[in-house]
């Protein structure tokens, strides 16, 4: 029995101080939350053009279509930190450039390419890249 009240106040002991999942385990990053913010962006741009049989001219275009829709699409459009080539022809105009990407961009960030793509990229790649937005 003092075994037993052992083990058990050694567990309770354990539960109390945080022995289990790290604090950050089943969270999902700032960055993940942003590269999904940008892929869903440009998913919801690429199906405006298609549906539109034209580009978006801005946000809120964007948004009076699709915002219940698209819920973090629509708040990406709409940060100032983020430069967006509004009225491109994707992905005519030009693959290979950058279409939107984060004022700050720092090593990895992620940014989006006229193809539609998501690609993370160094600073070094972000500045000798070509950009879109004019």
């Amino acid at each position: 029995m003092k075994r037993f009240m052992k083990y058990l106040s050694t567990l309770f002991f354990a539960i109390i101080i945080g022995c289990g999942p790290g604090k950050n385990e089943g969270m999902i990053s700032e960055d993940k939350i942003l590269q999904a913010s940008v892929k869903e962006f440009g998913e919801l741009y690429s199906h405006f053009q298609k549906e539109q049989k034209r580009p978006a001219k801005n946000a809120n275009e964007l948004v009076r279509l699709y915002g219940p829709a698209y819920p973090s699409g629509e708040t990406l459009p709409g940060r100032p930190d983020w430069m967006i080539a509004w009225g491109s022809n994707l992905p005519e105009e030009n693959p290979t450039a950058i279409f939107a990407y984060s004022k700050n961009h720092k090593d990895g960030d992620p940014v989006l390419m006229g193809d539609g793509k998501l690609k993370n990229i160094s600073v070094a790649e972000f500045e000798s890249a070509t950009k879109l937005v004019k």
